[in-house]
């Protein structure tokens, strides 16, 4: 009967934490990654895939934890992309549109600046 090639479980954990596959860790111990998930059950009471998927939140909740601490430390590259990513922020504005009515008072209302303008610099020729 063949020994069992032991498994470093704190690692497995930290690497599927990282995102790692079964493929990729497999290696890691010398086994075949199918080993690497019935053991995985034996161990966990349940499938790969679902004690895999619990790690890989695990390690986005770190990563989104990390990230939200440097923003609060003032980090404005962190917080423009916590911003457009969590936030739903835009560099550009939303289109607007904008009336006739608003252009003709726009309009009327820099004539009367241009008008004043024009009117306080014919009275300090003066």
């Amino acid at each position: 009967m063949a020994l069992e090639k032991p498994i470093d479980w704190e690692l497995v954990d930290k690497l599927l934490i990282a995102g790692c596959s079964g493929t990729e860790i497999a290696p890691h111990f010398n086994i075949h990654e199918d080993t690497l998930y019935n053991r995985t059950s034996e161990r966990y009471g349940m499938h790969y895939s679902a004690y895999s998927a619990k790690m890989y939140e695990k390690g986005n909740s770190c990563l989104r934890n990390v990230q939200y601490d440097k923003a609060l430390a003032g980090d404005n590259t962190m917080m423009v992309w916590l911003g457009k990513n969590r936030l739903k922020q835009r560099d550009t504005p939303i289109d607007v549109t904008v009336t006739q009515m608003q252009i003709e008072t726009s309009k009327a209302i820099m004539d009367q600046l241009t008008k004043a303008q024009n009117d306080r610099s014919t009275q300090s020729d003066q």
